[in-house]
Formats: structure tokens, sequence, C-alpha cells
């Protein structure tokens, strides 16, 4: 446990050296802090985003889902997940045409701002989707926080208090990641951590592993099962990656100026430290391969085959209202998610780069995060039945407990290794939503409230208001939930954390209608202000309203129709929107 945190720590502080060689005292323009202030690779892009892919909320659904083992709603929320990242690029024209004109503009390269774009320009609709934003991000930031503050507390007990300050030392670590050197840096930051990821699940995995063999007892179809992805998704990991799980490019590139070909003495020592980091996940990965394929030939190629066969027809008794959620979510969220599209205006532009860059980076996005899912949810499998523990409804923060129980170096080693890629779940997932409420609240909420310092003048003056709001969100949010700690929860597999994270995520999906909708009509699928802002109340209300119906008992299965209810009533609005306008149109 002792290896494990000083690790987190040497991890967490060489990933200070890009914000430290990126920030500046004054920026031109607001683009180079709220998106990028160095030509960023491809690498840094796609590495941030398959960090950000794993929130913490995420792994703790696929892990009880390996546990119980439902596989088939793990492969399938993989394979819709990459859906959604094709739909996003076969729908990008209109999204890239609108990050080109805005970045030339330094204009608002939000979702928000897409959306008032769209729709008749009203300051109305972007201050009323902004705000939806705002709130939505700030929710998952302090949920995520606390949540991942009581799982630590599993093996540091300490009581509530001790959860609340954890959180807050998440609030800050969120805080000095993005604030010093803006977007640039929490990407940097970002893909830095992903090594951290890596070598904390797959370790932690490994050692799991090996608990189960020296066990000695038969496995059942579905441990074979999982097995046997285990080791073909590290197959296909070490084959897809090629031992560059972090991007080893320079660092502190300016977008304009002199001294562009000058490296930092920090930016090297931190590409060596990449380097080795590379090496070490590659070895890790092959070591996990290795003992996974001598387990697999010990039982033989015809039973492995006749038992994962057995494993996937175990059907486990599925709600359709919970795959239906699922499947929509993994689709649509992606695209209107603020986070993606501000990784994607970082990305080069010069010599028309950006249409492969896009395609490549979406790829392994989509690629190396299903595998990633995967690998998580045949976590959860494993350890169950290297453990013995009955599935339930908390089997990770169970699961968690049990490694701390045992008074051995080999569980001290999983406690340990687990934990550190959770906190670093965390970190990543929290500093991306927040750059995303800073770009929010800066391009599309500030100008609402005070136009004047919208002018480059008061670029400075702007971003300090953009920051001190968003902290300030921030840490309001936490200590409401904090008060709320008793009623709330914080289980990632309870009623009510669930809750949580579903109504943020509705306030995020009502978008959609207003964003799928004039990518695939073009011009025909603009609609009025007051229709926009009509679709937008009517998916929010009818997503809250099942949330909250839903903390009843006696409707709490009602909880996962809140998606399905969000896009249906705002897809249905947004028809009859188009329907009366294609009416007025031609009598005008």
């Amino acid at each position: 446990m002792t290896f494990a945190i000083l690790g987190l720590i040497a991890f967490l502080g060489i990933s200070l050296i890009p914000i430290y060689i990126l920030r500046r005292r004054e920026y031109a323009r607001a683009r180079e802090y709220f998106v990028a202030s160095e030509p960023t690779p491809g690498g840094v892009v796609q590495n941030s985003s398959i960090a950000y892919s794993l929130q913490i909320a995420a792994f703790a659904q696929f892990f009880s889902w390996g546990a119980r083992g439902d596989f088939w709603l793990a492969i399938v929320c993989s394979a819709t997940f990459g859906a959604g990242l094709y739909l996003l690029y076969r729908l990008r024209r209109p999204m890239l045409g609108f990050l080109g004109q805005a970045l030339d503009r330094d204009r608002s390269i939000t979702v928000p701002g897409f959306i008032a774009r769209q729709h008749g320009n009203d300051p109305r609709v972007l201050l009323f989707a902004a705000a939806l934003s705002v709130i939505a991000f700030a929710g998952l930031i302090t949920s995520a926080a606390i949540g991942v503050a009581s799982l630590v507390n599993q093996v540091l007990p300490g009581g509530p208090n001790l959860t609340f300050a954890i959180a807050c030392g998440l609030l800050g670590l969120m805080m000095l990641y993005t604030i010093p050197a803006g977007n640039s840096g929490a990407m940097r930051s970002a893909q830095a951590q992903l090594g951290i990821l890596y070598l904390g699940l797959i370790g932690s995995i490994l050692v799991v592993l090996y608990m189960l063999i020296s066990s000695a007892v038969r496995m059942p179809p579905r441990g074979t099962f999982a097995v046997a992805v285990l080791a073909a998704c590290c197959a296909i990991v070490l084959i897809y990656r090629r031992s560059r799980y972090v991007d080893t490019s320079p660092i502190g590139r300016p977008v304009s100026g002199e001294g562009a070909d000058i490296e930092p003495r920090g930016a090297r020592l931190f590409r060596r430290f990449s380097r080795v980091t590379n090496e070490l996940i590659a070895l890790v990965v092959a070591i996990t391969l290795g003992v996974a394929v001598i387990d697999l030939y010990a039982q033989g190629f015809a039973a492995v085959i006749t038992e994962s066969v057995a494993a996937l027809r175990a059907v486990m008794p599925t709600s359709v209202s919970v795959l239906i959620a699922l499947v929509l979510l993994t689709i649509f969220y992606p695209i209107v998610d603020t986070t993606n599209w501000l990784r994607i205006a970082a990305l080069p532009t010069d010599g028309g780069q950006m249409p492969e860059a896009f395609a490549g980076v979406l790829g392994m996005y989509a690629g190396a995060s299903a595998l990633l899912w995967l690998m998580i949810c045949m976590f959860g499998t494993i350890a169950v039945l290297a453990t013995g523990m009955p599935d339930g409804a908390d089997i990770l923060q169970s699961f968690i407990g049990w490694l701390a129980s045992q008074q051995n170096s080999v569980a001290d080693a999983a406690s340990g290794l687990l934990l550190v890629s959770l906190i670093a779940m965390a970190v990543v997932t929290m500093n991306a939503t927040f750059s995303a409420t800073l770009a929010t609240i800066r391009y599309d909420l500030i100008p609402a409230f005070s136009p004047n310092l919208a002018q480059p003048s008061d670029q400075a003056l702007a971003w300090r208001r953009a920051v001190t709001v968003a902290g300030g969100v921030c840490v309001t949010m936490l200590l409401i939930l904090s008060l709320l700690n008793d009623y709330l929860d914080p289980s990632f597999a309870s009623a009510r954390f669930v809750n949580l994270q579903l109504a943020c995520f509705c306030a995020q999906l009502a978008f959609a209608p207003l964003v799928v909708g004039p990518m695939v009509l073009g011009n025909a699928g603009v609609i009025s202000p007051a229709w926009a802002i009509a679709v937008l109340g009517g998916g929010v209300a009818a997503g809250q309203g099942l949330v909250i119906v839903s903390l009843q008992p006696e409707y709490k299965t009602w909880l996962w129709a809140a998606i399905p209810a969000c896009l249906g009533v705002g897809l249905s609005l947004y028809a009859v929107a188009l329907l009366r306008t294609n009416r007025v149109s031609p009598a005008a």
C-alpha cells in the first residue's frame, strides 16, 4: 500500500510538469487558454479522451456487470459507444465548420454555443443551455469526488469527516491541474495519468488473477470466459497500442512566436519518464497475457470454447428499460459532451489535417475505451470468483473492503493498485469536466451577463471571473452534497447515487435533438429560439421528473426510463417544431 501511494504521488507530481511548462502569465486570445495554447498532437488528444472514458461511475457499473456474469450488457455498451463516436464522425462537417469559424473569431466552441448559433443565435437559448451544462458538470464533478472518497475510506477508515476531506483534496487537485495552464495543461496531464490508470488497473487485475489461479478452485464457465476475454484484450492492447500508451511528443511549442523549436528541459525529463512508463505498462500487460494463456492452456482449447459459449448463453435477467437507457446514453452522450468538443477543437488544422486526425483520434478513442471496459467487466468476474463473495448491489465496495481486511501482501498489492487507479480516474474525469465548465462560463455565461468582457482587451478579467465562478459552483455543490451525505449514500451502486448521475446525464442529453437535427438536416433542421427553449425544457423536465419520482421506493424501477423519456419528449417537441416551421415557411 505504501509503495502504491508513493507511486501515485510520483505520477501526480510528474503530471504537473506539462502544466508548469504550458502556463502563461497572459493569453492574447481566450482560445489559447480554454482550447489549446500549443499545436496539440493527436496522441495527446486521443489519450486524454481514453482516460476520460474510464469514469469512476462507468468502472463501477462494468465491474458489477462482470461480478453478476452479465456480459452482454458490457458488450452492447462497448459496441454502442463506438457507434456513437462513428455517428459523430459521420456528422462531423457541421461541427467542424462551427468549430473552425468559432476558433478564427475566438467565439464559443461549446455545445450550448452550437445550439444557440444554429437556432436563431438568441442569447436566451445560449443562457439556458449553458446554465444546464454548468449545473450538470458541477454535479458530475462533486459526485465523482465524494464517490471515490467513500471507496478510499474503505481502506483508510475515518468516518464521514475523512470522506469529506478526501473529496476536498480531489477538488484541490482538479483545480491545480486545470487552472494554471488551461485545457492544454489538463489534456497533457490527463494523458500522462493514463499511464497510472493502465498500471493500476491491469496490475490489480494481474494480482487478482494470480489469487484466483493459486486457489486451485475449479472455475465455472463464466470464469473461463472472463480469462479468455482478458487474454484477448491484453493481446489486442499490445498489438493495437504498440507501447505508445503515453504520448511522448514535444511539449511547450507555442501557437505563435519565436523559439518554437526550443524544448524546455523539464519537457525532456517528462518524455523520458513517459517512455519508461510505456515500457512498464507493456511489461505488465504481457505478464497478464502470459498468466491468462497458461491458465487457458491448462484447461484445454476445447474446454475453453465450450465453457465460454455456455457463459454467453447463460442469459441474466436484464430489464429492457435498462438496456434501452444504456444504449441511448452511450450513443448520444459523446455527441453532446462539451469535453469532447474541446478536445476536437484542439486538434491540428494546418494543411487540411483535421479530417484525418479526427478519424484517427475517434478510432483509437472507441477501440481502446471498449477494450478497457471489457477488461473491467472481466475483472469483476475474476474478483468475485477469487474472493468467494456473493454478488450484491455494492460489490465494488465489498471487494475493496474484503481486500483491506486481508492481512497479506498479495491483497495489499491488489488494494493499493486498485485505489491508485480509482483516484487517477476521478482526477482525470474532474479535470476534463472542469475544463468544459470553464469554457462554458467564459464563452457562454459571461458574455450574457457582461457583454463588455467579451472584448479582447478584457481577457484577463473575463478569465478571472470564469475561474472564480466555476470554482465557486463546484465548492457549493460539494458543500450541498456533504450536508446531504447521509441521505445521498455515496455508493456507486446505491439508488440515490445513480439518481444523481442520471440527473446530470439527462441535463446534457436534452441537447441531442438540437445538436443532431442540424447535423443531419442542415438548414432544414433549424427551429426558432422559442421552440429551442421548449425542446430543452421539455426534455429536461421529463428526465428530471422521472428521476425525482424514482426516489420513492415504490417507483424506483422508473429510474432507467428517465433517459428514454428525456430524449423522447425532446425529439417529439423538435419534430413538432419542424412541422410548424415548414408550414409557416411556404406561407411566408
